[in-house]
C-alpha cells in the first residue's frame, strides 16, 4: 500500500476531532476495533496518537507513548474530572513494543468489555485483561493526534484511521493493514479516513464510511509527500 499524502501534526496544538452523533455502544457490540497508520517525527514529551471519549467524559487513550521509556506503546483508561486535568483510575498498561521515530507503523487495537488486544503492522502482539472497560461504556468522540486540544499533542503524520463498532478477527486485522482503501466488513465501519479524503480548504477530514462522521481539522496541515510511503 502506498501513501502520497498525509495530515501533519506539529506536536503543539494540532489535532482532529470527530464527534459521533450516534455513540458506539461498547457493550452491545462487545467492544470496538481501532486502526491508525501513522509516523512519529520526534519525541518531545508524552504523545497521544488516537483517543476516544465516552459520552460521560471518560477517556480511553488507545495509542500513546512516552520518550523516557523508549517510546513504549501504552494504553490508559482515564476519567476526565475537568479537562485537561485527568486522573488515572486504573493501572496503565505497557505492551512491550516501541513506537519508533521516523518509521511508518500500523497500530491496531481491539478494546472489549473484559480484554484488549494489540496488533502492530497487522500482526497480533499481545492481549491484556487489565483496565477492561466498565459496563455501559460508549464512544462519542475521537481525537486524532492528541488526547485533547492542548494535551499530549503528537508531532506526527497520520495516513489512515478506521474505527469499527465490532471486534475483527486476526485475519481481518492483517488484511486491513495492507488494504486500508478496501476494508472488510464495511457495514460495521463507523469511521474511515484516508489521505484522499482530507480537505484543507474546508478544514475537514471526510469520513468515507457513509455515516457522515467527518473530522474537523484544528491546525494540522495536509502535506504532499516527497517520497511515497510504502506499507509492506
Amino acid at each position: 500500500m502506498r501513501f502520497k499524502r498525509a495530515l501533519r501534526f506539529d506536536g503543539v496544538d494540532d489535532y482532529v476531532m470527530v464527534t459521533l452523533p450516534i455513540p458506539i455502544d461498547l457493550v452491545a457490540n462487545n467492544g470496538l476495533t481501532a486502526i491508525l497508520i501513522f509516523k512519529d517525527n520526534r519525541w518531545s514529551g508524552g504523545e497521544s496518537y488516537l483517543s476516544v471519549i465516552s459520552s460521560s467524559g471518560d477517556s480511553i487513550i488507545l495509542i500513546h507513548s512516552l520518550p523516557w521509556t523508549g517510546g513504549l506503546l501504552k494504553c490508559e483508561y482515564r476519567s476526565l474530572t475537568g479537562w485537561p486535568n485527568v486522573d488515572i483510575i486504573s493501572n496503565t498498561s505497557w505492551f512491550g513494543r516501541s513506537i519508533f521515530v521516523g518509521v511508518t507503523m500500523g497500530i491496531d487495537w481491539i478494546v472489549g468489555n473484559v480484554y484488549r488486544k494489540v496488533y502492530v503492522d497487522g500482526n497480533y502482539v499481545v492481549s491484556d485483561t487489565r483496565d477492561s472497560l466498565p459496563r455501559g461504556s460508549d464512544v462519542q468522540g475521537i481525537y486524532i493526534g492528541a488526547t485533547g486540544p492542548t494535551f499530549w499533542n503528537s508531532d506526527s503524520y497520520a495516513y489512515a484511521v478506521l474505527i469499527y463498532n465490532a471486534v475483527l478477527t486476526d485475519s481481518e486485522m492483517k488484511y486491513l493493514y495492507y488494504n486500508p482503501f478496501d476494508p472488510p466488513r464495511q457495514d460495521n465501519l463507523v469511521l474511515w479516513l484516508t489521505p484522499g479524503s482530507i480537505d484543507p480548504v474546508a478544514g475537514k477530514w471526510y469520513d468515507l464510511s457513509g455515516n457522515g462522521n467527518h473530522g474537523t481539522i484544528y491546525g494540522a496541515q495536509l502535506v504532499e509527500l516527497e517520497e511515497e510511503v510504502i506499507v509492506k
